[in-house]
Formats: structure tokens, sequence, C-alpha cells
């Protein structure tokens, strides 16, 4: 069995066409380290001691550390591409795109996911998420051509999960079957309520189809969105 490589996929509907569908990596990660944190308070009451009280959770990351290399693929000792070519692409997906909506919500950095072999990040069983959010990306250039160009490259990167709600379950027969409605809340968009209502991001067309949605792109804060029923 071949090596598999990692990569970086995008986990929503490229309406805009201007963010990459993947970015292979050329090294896979020596490791992967993935935190978790909540938030406690402490409550004063009778005891000598403070009482802790739960005060939420915290979103899951995954951090790693990623090299690539242009050097050793040159096609002539003075003819190297430059490492950017591919990092860049990496790059883009922290990047909003250029866009003409009023609605800013869609002048965000994309959703994306982390992918190795079988193994997937965020998960929706375990991280009860199936996208995330690239938080920070931080790149070191440690190889120049004597053109220089940089042909070696040393990233790291911090993946944030975009967490599920709780809200939404009021049910309802109307729109196509629909079971349920929701509240449209600053921020949301189509593909990331089909990921949280109906399991995955493609599912956004159902859903604009149950709600007669001429633009899905231009949801409204306060807009009642009928959930399509499982199929």
């Amino acid at each position: 069995m071949s090596l598999q490589k990692c990569q970086f996929l995008l986990a929503q509907p490229n309406v805009s066409g201007f963010w990459p569908e993947a970015v292979a990596c050329h090294f896979n990660p020596e490791q992967l380290a993935l935190n978790k944190s909540n938030s406690w308070n402490d409550r004063e009451g009778s005891n000598a001691l403070p009482q802790l009280t739960f005060g939420g959770e915290g979103r899951r990351t995954l951090s790693m550390t990623l090299y690539f290399d242009t050097y050793e693929q040159r096609p002539s000792p003075n003819d190297v591409t430059d490492v950017r070519t591919i990092t860049d692409k990496l790059l883009k997906l922290t990047q909003p795109p250029p866009t003409q909506s009023d609605n800013k919500s869609d002048y965000r950095p994309p959703h994306v996911a982390f992918q190795w072999g079988t193994f997937r990040w965020p998960a929706q069983d375990t991280d009860r998420s199936a996208r995330a959010v690239i938080e920070s990306l931080n790149q070191r250039f440690t190889l120049f051509a004597e053109s220089g160009k940089p042909a070696r490259a040393e990233i790291s990167i911090t993946l944030k999960q975009v967490d599920l709600p709780t809200g939404g379950q009021n049910p309802t027969s109307r729109a196509h079957g629909a079971r349920r409605m929701r509240v449209v809340q600053p921020g949301d968009t189509i593909d990331l309520l089909a990921a949280q209502e109906l399991g995955q991001p493609n599912a956004w067309r159902r859903l604009a189809q149950a709600n007669d949605l001429d633009d899905p792109r231009r949801l409204r804060p306060g807009q009642v969105l009928f959930i399509p029923a499982e199929r």
C-alpha cells in the first residue's frame, strides 16, 4: 500500500471559486496535537474553599508542523520552483474571498477539514462538528536558491473546530416535509447550517430548495428556515 499524503480539504461549497478544493502536503507531519479546554469558575459558598462551577465548553484545536520542499524536485541545478506556489494555496484558506455582498457573514475565510488516509478532523461523531477554521498559520523559509527563491518552508498551523448549536429543534410540517425550523444567527451560512442540521455541508441545496431561496448566500439574521426531513 502506497504512502498516503495528508491534505486540507475545503468543507463548504466553493461558490466564489476563490479557494482551492484541496491542498496536499509534501510530507506528513511527525506529530498531531489535539487540545480541548473547558471554562470553570469559582463560586463562593459556605465551605472554606470555593466550589467550581462549569462555565462552558471550549472548542477543540488541532496543531501540527508541516514541511514543503521544491529544491529536491528541481528540474536542473539552476532551476528551482518557488515553494510559495504550493504554500500560498494553504495561505489562501485563511483569507476571505473578494465579494460584493452586503452580507458581512459572506466575507470570512472558509471552513476546512484535515484528512490523512482514514483519519479526518474534525469528526462529526467525536467532535460534534464536521469542519474547522484555520486559526493561525506561521511560515518560515529555511532554504533558498541562488536567485533568492525560497525552496523549503516550515509551516506551523492550528485549526479550530466549528461547534454545533443546541437550538433549532422545533417541529413543523411546513416546506416540503420539513420537521423543524432554525432561526438564522449572525455569521450563519447555508452550508454551515446544512452541515449542522443535515450532517453534510453539500446538503445545502436541499435546505435551499426546502425554503425556496433565490440566493442561498444571502441569509438574514432572524430569518426562519425550515429543515427538511432526513432521507
